[in-house]
C-alpha cells in the first residue's frame, strides 16, 4: 500500500485492486502534503471511510473484501489493522481474516505469547522467528490442504533496517525454506 504498510486481502481481488490504487494515493497525497509518510491508523481510516461510504447510498455494491494492515510509523512503532467490508476496523497484536478465520482465532489466542513485561525489558515484542512458526503452525490448522505449499502461500514481513521500514516479499523457494524448517508443527498428513 506504502513503503510503510503492507496489507493482505479477503475477498473479492477485483475490489481490493481498486482499494489498494486508491489507498496509494491517498499515501501519496500525504507524502506531497506534508512531506513525511502517512500514519498507519491514517490510512486505514481513510481506506475504511471509503469502505464505509459505499455502505450509505443506493445504487453502490459495498466493496466485498477485508483487509489486514500490517505496518511501522515513527509515532506507534509497528502495528496491525483488521478492516472488514463494512469499514469498520480495529488494532490486533495478532490477527487472521478469510476462510476458518474463527478457527485460526482460537488459534492465536491459545498460542500467542504475549508478556509485556519482558517486551518492555527487552524493548522488543515477538521474535520474527517466533512469529514465522505461529503463522505456520496457524495456516497448518486451517487451510484445507493435506501438505503446505508455496504454490498455496504468499509471506511478506515488515521490519526496521537503518531506522525505516523494509518490506520483504518472500519468493517461492523462502516460503518452501520457512516450511521445511517448522515442519514439526505442522500437523501431520492422513496417509
Amino acid at each position: 500500500m506504502n513503503d510503510n504498510v503492507v496489507a493482505g486481502v479477503a475477498g473479492l481481488t477485483a475490489d481490493a485492486n481498486i482499494l489498494i490504487n486508491q489507498s496509494r494515493m491517498i499515501a501519496q497525497r500525504y507524502l506531497l502534503r506534508y512531506g513525511s509518510p502517512i500514519p498507519v491508523e491514517q490510512l486505514v481510516r481513510r481506506l475504511c471511510d471509503l469502505k464505509q461510504g459505499y455502505t450509505q447510498f443506493g445504487g453502490l455494491r459495498p466493496f466485498g473484501v477485508s483487509f489486514l494492515c500490517a505496518g511501522w510509523d515513527s509515532a506507534f512503532g509497528f502495528q496491525l489493522y483488521q478492516s472488514d467490508p463494512a469499514g469498520n476496523y480495529s488494532s490486533w497484536k495478532a490477527a487472521c481474516i478469510g476462510e476458518n478465520s474463527g478457527n485460526a482465532q482460537s488459534i492465536l489466542k491459545q498460542e500467542y505469547k504475549d508478556d509485556e513485561a519482558d517486551e518492555r525489558a527487552a524493548g522488543t515484542s515477538m521474535e520474527m522467528d517466533d512469529a514465522m512458526r505461529l503463522a505456520c503452525l496457524v495456516l497448518s490448522k486451517t487451510i484445507d490442504t493435506a501438505k503446505l505449499t508455496s504454490e498455496k502461500l504468499e509471506f511478506a514481513t515488515i521490519t526496521l533496517k537503518c531506522g525505516k521500514p523494509h518490506i520483504d516479499v518472500l519468493s517461492s523457494a523462502e516460503i518452501d525454506g520457512v516450511l521445511k524448517k517448522y515442519e514439526a508443527v505442522l500437523k501431520p498428513s492422513d496417509s
